[in-house]
């Protein structure tokens, strides 16, 4: 972790050194190891003339690769689609207000749960439309709507029928958007389109996706969202030519198969043009490190699968690929043993770079290592946006004084620790147990507490062993002074018992006492 004194190309660039610098990686490590730069779309990054990338080329190695993070193209996308439908307007207004109808007023929040109770349905307040994600936000806001609506327009027309109520001017709006027949049927199209693309965006931000994954998973975004042009989606079937939504009445007509073509037509447009680079060239070769892309039987109509993103992938990276100790002039060869033996020997479908290691390492050295290099390319830069919001997290505005260090250290153990699930505690505590200077004791407790028991055991048995000793030494006379003491009761008796003695010396105490008061009787 780095502070960047100025938020250009070369201060990011300057940062980007000293962090490096900072692990111990050397300046030769990095002409060997750094083989791509995955960042956003922001030009101080991708600028040719005096980006980031620009000066990473021309400083460390020209061979390094850009790749623009997929998740954000993803999102730019969607926004660039969407613009100027007219009821996306209207449905961005609706969730919009929505939100801040509930959220504005605790009073009406707890009139909508008593509404949802009363009709027996599971509590979904509305969700905010706005914020950087906007397809994973506006898909969550109209899922949402779509669960508890018949309580929305319960609850709305309530508050619409109370004339003395403040609301009641929102609230009869809001009711009247929910019940458009055209924007519900739009609404739930949507919802669909964006399930579709919300997808996508989750596997392009898992951290082992790399660019070689990219291309099949878009590919078939595509496709779907073609076949929502003609065919309706899950939400869509639950109100398409219907007059009723979970049992209210829907007004106004619908012209909306002119909106869907566009819409589609749109979407995939600039789903294509965002993703266009992926294609052709450098990023295109690296889909041969994906095995679901590979013919299912290799014969004479694709005996030639793979040699030209070999050649591709050889020619750019020759240079890294000498500074590993990888000859170039052997990779093509290696690549045809390769496929040969995978075809022969194996089902492709079922197989993992990993296994393919441990069958052919020996042989097709030359050619892994390529592979390797392949996978090593991200897809998109979810990393780095998943440690800026952890760092907004970690330093708050009552921490702001986290040196860098500190900071780098809690990001790290924060995005690298394992899930509960998953990790295996042993090591660190036996770490814990041995790593200190002194020996720790952290059965102290638990040793004072068996040392206490023990010496009670110890005492309670000397005890008894006191008594038996006593036992031994007077076991004579046991009898004896059994027999004086029955003959104690004997001689006592003449005097009469215990409690008549007590008695006796009662009305004594009782006379005494009566004599000194002056009673006579």
């Amino acid at each position: 972790m780095q502070s960047v004194a100025r938020a250009n190309a070369p201060g990011i660039y300057k940062a980007l050194m000293k962090s490096l610098v900072f692990e111990n990686i050397s300046l030769q490590q990095m002409q060997q190891k750094i083989v791509g730069f995955g960042c956003d779309g922001a030009s101080v990054n991708t600028g040719s003339v005096s980006g980031v990338i620009t000066l990473l080329q021309t400083n460390i190695s020209k061979e390094i690769v850009l790749v623009k993070c997929l998740a954000h193209r993803l999102e730019l996308a969607f926004k660039d689609a969407i613009k100027g439908i007219h009821l996306y307007t209207k449905l961005n207004t609706l969730l919009t207000e929505l939100f801040k109808f509930y959220h504005t007023s605790s009073l009406q929040t707890e009139n909508l749960k008593q509404t949802f109770r009363a009709l027996g349905l599971q509590t979904a307040l509305p969700h905010r439309v706005g914020g950087t994600r906007w397809v994973s936000h506006v898909l969550g806001a109209l899922i949402q709507v779509w669960k508890g609506y018949a309580a929305y327009v319960k609850h709305l027309g309530q508050v619409a029928s109370e004339h003395s109520n403040k609301k009641q001017p929102k609230a009869k709006h809001l009711s009247m958007l929910l019940s458009s027949k055209e924007l519900v049927v739009f609404g739930n199209f949507l919802t669909d389109v964006l399930t579709v693309i919300s997808t996508l965006s989750q596997q392009l931000q898992r951290d082992e996706t790399g660019i070689y994954h990219s291309h099949e998973q878009i590919q078939a975004t595509i496709m779907v969202v073609k076949k929502y042009k003609e065919r309706e989606g899950p939400y869509l079937r639950s109100v398409f030519e219907k007059e009723e939504y979970k049992g209210y009445t829907l007004k106004g007509t619908v012209n909306f198969e002119s909106v869907r073509i566009k819409v589609v037509d749109a979407m995939v447009g600039c789903l294509e043009k965002r993703f266009s680079d992926i294609d052709i060239g450098l990023l295109a070769a690296t889909k041969l490190a994906n095995f679901s892309t590979w013919p299912t039987v290799f014969n004479e109509s694709n005996k030639d699968f793979g040699d030209e993103h070999v050649a591709t992938l050889t020619d750019h990276f020759s240079q890294t690929l000498q500074q590993q100790g990888v000859n170039p002039a052997v990779v093509e060869l290696e690549w045809n043993i390769l496929r040969s033996s995978l075809y022969n020997n194996h089902t492709v479908a079922d197989l993992t770079w990993p296994a393919v290691n441990k069958i052919l390492g020996n042989e097709c050295k030359n050619i892994l290592a390529l592979v390797d290099l392949v996978l090593s390319l991200p897809a998109s830069s979810a990393v780095c946006e998943r440690g800026f919001s952890l760092m907004k997290q970690t330093k708050t505005e009552y921490r702001n004084r986290l040196h860098t260090k500190t900071l780098s250290n809690l990001l790290m153990v924060k995005l690298h620790t394992k899930n509960e699930k998953e990790y295996d505690p042993t090591s660190a505590i036996h770490y814990w147990n041995t790593g200190g200077p002194k020996k720790r004791r952290h059965n102290f407790m638990e040793d004072r507490s068996n040392q206490l028991s023990d010496s009670s055991n110890q005492a309670g048995s000397s005890d008894q062993a006191v008594l038996v000793e006593e036992q031994d030494e007077t076991g004579v006379a046991i009898a004896d002074k059994d027999k004086m003491l029955s003959d104690s009761d004997s001689d006592w008796s003449d005097y009469g018992s215990c409690s008549e003695m007590e008695e006796e010396d009662d009305v004594l105490t009782l006379e005494a006492a009566c004599e000194d008061l002056g009673f006579e009787d």
